[in-house]
């Protein structure tokens, strides 16, 4: 395939318009190298400046990466963190933001138990119980929050969708940093079960199991942080 000219009106647009073409017409994958930025500014008529701006919205969502001598390649085409340059926009208005946020997580959660206990295998099953292990023995509250994190990011994990693992910086960073881990001792041994309980519906292979426990857990987070209450499809429906 080769590159069109482009109408100067709207160069950079088409510019990042003709080179995701190439990209994907050419089934480009992590490694493949572009052209030389001074062959793609002849072939879309337009100037290297254009080009490198072109380049760079590709670099900005981690699609490609660039080398010196080596020029532009594909880095990745399905984002790591797709909202991480958002995170901190996000965070300056997270009044409004961490309801939806509770909601996703919720969504996620619950909605992957299934391919969870599709994905879930001894080695990682064993990963999970160390996390959890050290997270009952742990009392400082910074390696709580780190560890907590990491055992929820693991159980997304488990369905081995690269997509889910995109929104883990999001859907279990990012909310653990906007909420802070309760402090109680009652809580933390709460925690300490209901982790537990997960652990052995994933032995159990017992996905409705695992999807009401991770909902319960969830919940249960909401109310012992702050006391509020999510507002879950199934409350709804019992209060119609």
């Amino acid at each position: 395939m080769r590159l069109g000219s482009v109408k100067k009106e709207s160069a950079f647009e088409a510019a990042v318009a003709m080179i995701g073409r190439y990209i994907r017409e050419n089934k480009l994958g992590e490694g493949m190298r572009l052209p030389p930025e001074t062959e793609l500014a002849e072939q879309l008529g337009v100037s290297r400046n254009i080009v490198r701006e072109a380049l760079q919205h590709y670099r900005t969502l981690g699609i490609i990466t660039s080398a010196p001598k080596t020029g532009a390649s594909i880095a990745k085409l399905l984002p790591e963190n797709p909202y991480g340059n958002y995170l901190p926009f996000l965070e300056s208005a997270q009044e409004a933001v961490l309801p939806e946020l509770v909601e996703l997580r919720y969504a996620i959660e619950t909605g992957a138990a299934r391919f969870m206990i599709a994905g879930v295998t001894l080695e990682r099953l064993a990963k999970l119980e160390a996390l959890a292990a050290e997270l009952d023995r742990t009392a400082e509250n910074d390696r709580r929050l780190e560890l907590d994190s990491e055992f929820h990011a693991e159980l997304l994990r488990l369905p081995g969708n690269s997509l889910f693992d995109g929104l883990i910086p999001l859907v279990v960073d990012f909310f653990r940093k906007l909420r802070p881990e309760p402090r109680t001792e009652l809580s933390r041994e709460r925690a300490g079960r209901e982790h537990n309980a997960i652990l052995a519906a994933l032995r159990n292979k017992d996905a409705d199991e695992l999807q009401r426990l991770l909902g319960r857990h969830i919940e249960n987070y909401l109310s012992e942080t702050d006391g509020a209450t999510l507002d879950t499809p199934n409350k709804r429906k019992q209060s119609c």
